[in-house]
């Protein structure tokens, strides 16, 4: 039964490194935890793309600073807020459509 707790206490190497971004970007890993279980969405997806740069050998640093240059609210995420389409949409640039065609 110890040992049992002892294996769900511990964390895995993934979820160390997720720690460690969230702290190079000042947030709270226990509210970005209740973010993902409570809004799931977009917050969700985020967790799971620093796993997978975890899994695909990127550092701290270099997911830290892709976040911090991406378009995502960073300080509605440290407050557990939800991460929305909307939010995202209405911090990306202007494009005219018409110079995305041919």
């Amino acid at each position: 039964m110890e040992s049992i707790i002892k294996s769900v206490e511990k964390k895995t190497k993934s979820e160390v490194f997720e720690q460690k971004v969230l702290e190079n970007l000042f947030i709270d890993s226990n509210v970005f935890d209740v973010s993902v279980a409570s809004n799931r969405g977009y917050t969700l997806i985020l967790r799971n793309w620093i796993k997978e740069a975890y899994l695909n050998g990127s550092t701290v640093e270099e997911v830290a600073r892709t976040i911090k240059n991406s378009s995502l609210p960073l300080k509605e995420l440290s407050e557990g807020k939800p991460l929305h389409l909307n939010n995202l949409i209405t911090q990306l640039p202007r494009t005219n459509v018409s110079t995305l065609l041919f």
